[in-house]
């Protein structure tokens, strides 16, 4: 775009003069090598000071309203983004949260709405990435048991739950209904709450539990049977699935079969979380004689030894864990075994399909091969057979018979590849098996197998029990091969003597 130029005292911006169409056009010129265009990089990007300026002249009016309007509507865009990016920078610093709290009375209090994460941290005293397991809209998949100065954090499962010394706060999901299982939870929980109250106003106070220890229990023993009824319900479909399978291999078995070992899969991972989750605890006495909470607050901690209660109420837990997660192994190890015999069941029909098409190109080739015959005979060319009477008849025969020998061979040879088998399949035991398992086998070999010395060995009853079981293979072989095999492991048995 062409510079302005500076032209006299007013200070005028100036701008070169347009063309005149009648001058544009003019005859082109030929270029040569060295003739320079107008459009290259070394062309001038000022006017030259021979060409003629005019002053410039401002846009009409209505030109500068609409710049205005575009400029007001920018502006607008601008203040919107700017007020969006605000919202995300106070949202990142809240978090929405629906709980329901229960006092040290059993008392349900429901609470909703936006909480400042900095609020939250100092009122229970919590480190920031602590709230970040309290959140219902953050997935996690992996279950947790932290303790903290004045709180536990117990986030398994279905269930997020901040345990206090004087109230238990438990997290609702704030998109999703309450399922039945929180429900009996929470029912679970108060039931518990409330138990501990008698207990703590009746002559057994000496045995009573503090509120944490309680609302602990109802945490696990609420996980413990969420994952018995999910494993419940997996083996009796994987037990229906795998009948099915059994009475018929089909497309849509094998479908669900796929579909239910993903769910399985899952639900045992999610299992072997819970378990890790709680051994972790009980690998830390730090952590387990700081989850007494009562004493801590009464200004009374536990010593790091002292936690007995709470790791007994772990290990019964973990008990309880691993015989769901060794029945989840073994529905798993049936489900792999299933599949596995499943697929070897696919792969015998698969062999016996490509063993009947096999059967039909052998008898192709043997018919082809009696009508290579009929073929020569169809040439149109003279032969003395035409006059023989019977020439008919022995040139079919010929050829069916060709065709069956060839049809023959094929079939044994194909019998003969099938053959799988783990040993050669020989009907004839070995002679040594048999000397070995012979009654008649003298104490001294037996001693001499025992480690006793090799002298003591009886070399004439050992001959003569050689001797015999080999001479009575000689009489009972049939073939000459035989015979012949026999004589030279008779042979080798001497030269080894």
């Amino acid at each position: 775009m062409a510079s302005s130029a500076i032209a006299g005292p007013s200070r005028i911006p100036l701008r070169s003069r347009p063309l005149i169409p009648s001058k544009c056009l003019c005859k082109r010129q030929s270029r040569s090598l060295f003739t320079r265009r107008g459009t290259s990089f070394w062309t001038q990007s000022y006017p030259s000071s021979e060409s003629p300026q005019i002053p410039y002249t401002p846009p009409p009016p209505d030109q500068l309203i609409g710049r205005n309007g575009n400029e007001e509507v920018d502006g607008q865009r601008r203040d919107r983004k700017q007020r969006y990016l605000d919202s995300l920078m106070d949202k990142a610093g809240e978090l929405s949260l629906r709980c329901s709290v229960l006092d040290a009375e059993g008392n349900w209090t429901a609470e909703e709405g936006k909480y400042k994460k900095s609020e939250l941290c100092r009122e229970h005293d919590l480190d920031p990435r602590d709230l970040r397991k309290l959140d219902s809209l953050a997935p996690n998949l992996v279950p947790i048991i932290l303790t903290r100065r004045t709180c536990i954090i117990v986030s398994m499962l279905h269930i997020k739950v901040l345990i206090k010394p004087d109230r238990v706060i438990v997290f609702d999901n704030s998109e999703i209904q309450e399922s039945d299982t929180q429900r009996r939870f929470k029912y679970h929980l108060e039931r518990n709450i409330k138990a501990g109250l008698v207990f703590l106003f009746s002559w057994q106070m000496l045995i009573s539990h503090p509120q944490h220890y309680r609302a602990l229990e109802s945490v696990l023993v609420a996980s413990a049977n969420a994952l018995e009824e999910e494993m419940a319900f997996t083996r009796h479909l994987v037990q229906h699935l795998l009948s099915d399978l059994e009475s018929d291999i089909n497309r849509e078995n094998l479908k669900r079969l796929l579909h239910y070992s993903r769910k399985i899969v899952g639900f045992q991972s999610r299992a072997r979380y819970v378990k890790r989750a709680v051994d972790e605890v009980l690998e830390s006495d730090e952590d387990l004689s700081a989850m007494y909470l009562t004493s801590r607050a009464q200004g009374r901690p536990r010593a790091l030894h002292d936690h007995e209660q709470l790791e007994l109420l772990l290990e019964s837990f973990v008990k309880q864990v691993e015989e769901i997660v060794s029945e989840v192994d073994t529905t798993v190890a049936n489900m792999n075994s299933t599949q596995e015999i499943a697929e070897l069941m696919l792969d015998s029909g698969r062999n016996a399909l490509l063993a009947l098409d096999v059967k039909i190109s052998i008898a192709t080739l043997g018919i082809g091969t009696g009508a290579l015959i009929a073929g020569l005979f169809g040439m149109n060319l003279t032969s003395s057979l035409e006059s023989t009477p019977y020439a008919f008849v022995v040139a079919s025969g010929t050829a069916s018979f060709i065709a069956l020998l060839v049809m023959i061979y094929g079939t044994k040879t194909l019998r003969r590849v099938r053959r799988v088998a783990l040993s050669d399949g020989r009907s004839r035991t070995d002679e040594l098996s048999i000397l070995m398992n012979s009654k008649r086998w003298d104490r001294s070999v037996e001693q001499f197998s025992k480690g006793y010395d090799p002298f003591l060995v009886d070399n004439r009853k050992k001959q003569l029990l050689w001797d015999r079981i080999l001479w009575k293979n000689w009489g009972n072989s049939k073939s000459r091969d035989d015979k012949k095999a026999s004589m030279m492991r008779y042979n080798q048995i001497q030269a080894a003597k």
